[in-house]
């Protein structure tokens, strides 16, 4: 139905047009872009690191522009210090090592989640330590192989006794355990584990 304007009424969008953001970004040598905004990484195609891209985004989706022609697309999400990877962007090896059993970030994380929370804690924060991705990989692999030697509730309290500290990682957490640390009591005057935004319960992944 047309209105005494001549213009159809019912031709409207529905909902306001919403105003996307642009920002120029250079690809990192981690084949993403980091958007400032919100402390997340988004990948593009590993054949353009190094290269200038126009970034485009809204509350609901990133895309990624070189030279006019859109090379990326991804539905923006909401926490914090974060990569959102599409194995098709990956390098030949990173996808040859997603197809190893275990070996991409839920499957890491569930694994985790099986041996306790603080295990689930330790491999989320060393997974967002680095902004390279396969050496967040080999770090939170590395650790839950040693539960092979030294069985889950060890290597549970070892990752308790390390989230006691300002830092974690791999190195951290073995020689807690070839020291024996984990075995000793924790002190009064201990932090508390610290809490985190990203960090899903066991729960999540049953």
């Amino acid at each position: 139905m047309s209105s005494k304007s001549g213009r159809c009424s019912n031709c409207f969008p529905r909902k306001p047009f919403a105003l996307k953001k642009t920002v120029q970004l250079t690809v990192q040598r981690n084949y993403h872009v980091q958007l400032s905004e919100d402390h997340r990484y988004y990948s593009v195609p590993y054949q353009h690191v190094g290269k200038k891209v126009k970034v485009f985004y809204d509350q609901r989706v990133v895309e990624v522009y070189l030279e006019g022609e859109r090379i990326a697309l991804h539905v923006r999400k909401s926490h914090n210090k974060a990569y959102t990877t599409l194995a098709e962007h990956m390098p030949p090896h990173h996808q040859r090592m997603q197809q190893i059993k275990g070996f991409n970030r839920e499957d890491l994380l569930a694994q985790a989640a099986r041996i306790g929370t603080a295990t689930v804690q330790a491999a989320t924060l060393m997974w967002e330590k680095s902004i390279y991705i396969e050496q967040n990989y080999k770090a939170c692999f590395g650790m839950l192989m040693l539960q092979k030697k030294y069985g889950r509730d060890r290597l549970e309290a070892a990752c308790s006794r390390a989230l006691q500290g300002s830092r974690i990682n791999y190195t951290m957490i073995k020689n807690i355990l070839e020291a024996g640390l984990d075995k000793q009591p924790a002190r009064v005057e201990d932090r508390p584990l610290p809490s985190h935004d990203n960090i899903r319960g066991k729960d999540h992944y049953q």
